[in-house]
């Protein structure tokens, strides 16, 4: 199997475990403590601890979230994922009172992969969309 294929299954059941089956003790079989994610808000911790806080507040604020894949492409120690995300605001969010409506939006996700493990991560998504979706800011 060549690197480029153990980088995207790597990437694939890291979504699956994490995210899909809301496992938060596997956090670390993917994502060592000195991880860098260049994604999380502003005092949130780096590494494990800070994906599992992320994913905490997201899985609290919206919980029929949802965080597929719909293509991923690697190359050399990166996996760069187009994903389809989803959930129903019932929470509290990054200061924002639940709305109880539904958003659906896409992003792109940047994987660099070490020794593997998931060691650095970029993420971009059409945020104001989900706001606008969310009745949070206007369109």
């Amino acid at each position: 199997m060549s690197l480029q294929t153990e980088n995207k299954a790597l990437v694939e059941r890291y979504f699956n475990e994490v995210i899909a089956k809301r496992n938060l003790d596997a956090i670390e079989e993917f994502i060592p403590a000195e991880a860098i994610d260049h994604s999380v808000p502003p005092g949130t911790p780096q590494g494990a601890e800070g994906t599992r806080i992320a994913f905490t507040n997201f899985f609290n604020a919206f919980p029929d979230f949802e965080d597929k894949i719909d293509f991923a492409i690697a190359d050399g120690d990166k996996v760069v994922a187009h994903v389809k995300f989803s959930g129903t605001h019932q929470g509290e969010f990054q200061g924002m009172k639940a709305t109880g409506k539904h958003f659906t939006t896409n992003g792109i996700e940047v994987l660099r992969i070490a020794d593997g493990k998931l060691v650095e991560r970029w993420f971009w998504f059409d945020t104001m969309g989900m706001l606008q979706q969310l009745g949070i800011m206007g369109g």
